[in-house]
């Protein structure tokens, strides 16, 4: 049966679910804490986890993040659970890299429901990676008759983009995708913003987190959403940024940056 981890420091509320979850034949492993858990996620490798969003120290979205960005547990599914109704951007799979959402109290119906649902989910993709390496080492294209156009197309999700790990050895980014001109960047600062001026026009988009953003004059709040342009040779960098803060940040054009003509 799955390896299954959960993580809440309700414990009464843990030992019941535990208690449920090796009814039906789970191997459960529990602990009252984000940064625990992570550890744990480290030591078991769980087939799925299981935690509360609202918790002392690294709450469920930070436990989220620093999941993320451990190459080695990052694809672990991962469920949030809560006695708050989540909405809009704050709900699982809308960017923030949860696999699914427990509105506590549930039912064991629903939990078994939900706990099927990410494991399928996860079956499905080991065998959709299968079909594709078969494909590709019979010669056979990813989608017969699919203009060439369209399989240049690409996607690439915060969480994927998380789970490439830390910054290679003199970036501050971890690099993501690059074509022609342009290269896409994930940056998770810590501690402070050491960037300097860039030689090249830059864009920035928001993608997790909040704090300021000082252009060299002025300070300016932003948050998830956030579009910042800097041109090239720009002073700039972040401050006060919270421990979740990451930003997609997009370059673009020719040293010295491009001209308004």
């Amino acid at each position: 049966m799955p390896k299954i981890l959960v993580i809440d420091d309700d414990e009464s509320f843990r030992n019941t679910l535990v208690a449920s979850l090796e009814k039906q034949g789970f191997q459960v492993f529990q602990t009252s804490g984000g940064a625990k858990g992570v550890q744990v996620a480290r030591d078991h490798q769980p087939d799925l986890i299981l935690c509360d969003v609202s918790m002392e120290g690294a709450d469920g979205r930070l436990t989220l993040f620093a999941l993320r960005r451990d190459p080695a547990i990052a694809s672990i599914p991962f469920i949030l659970m809560s006695g708050v109704a989540l909405s809009g951007e704050a709900l699982p799979g809308t960017g923030r890299g949860a696999d699914g959402f427990l509105l506590k109290p549930f039912t064991h119906e629903k939990l078994l429901t939900t706990i099927e649902g990410c494991l399928s989910k996860v079956e499905q993709s080991v065998e959709a990676v299968e079909r594709t390496k078969d494909n590709d080492a019979r010669g056979v294209s990813r989608e017969e008759g699919l203009p060439e156009s369209l399989e240049q197309i690409v996607h690439v999700s915060f969480a994927e983009a998380l789970s490439k790990g830390p910054p290679p050895a003199g970036n501050l980014a971890v690099p993501i995708f690059s074509h022609g001109s342009l290269e896409i960047e994930l940056y998770t600062p810590e501690g402070q913003d050491p960037q300097k001026p860039h030689n090249r026009d830059e864009v920035y988009f928001v993608a997790h987190g909040k704090g300021l953003f000082f252009d060299g004059a002025q300070r300016h709040p932003v948050e998830a959403g956030s579009f910042l342009f800097v041109p090239a040779g720009h002073l700039h960098r972040f401050e006060a940024f919270s421990s979740d803060f990451a930003v997609w940040v997009a370059f673009y054009g020719p040293d010295g940056g491009e001209s308004n003509a």
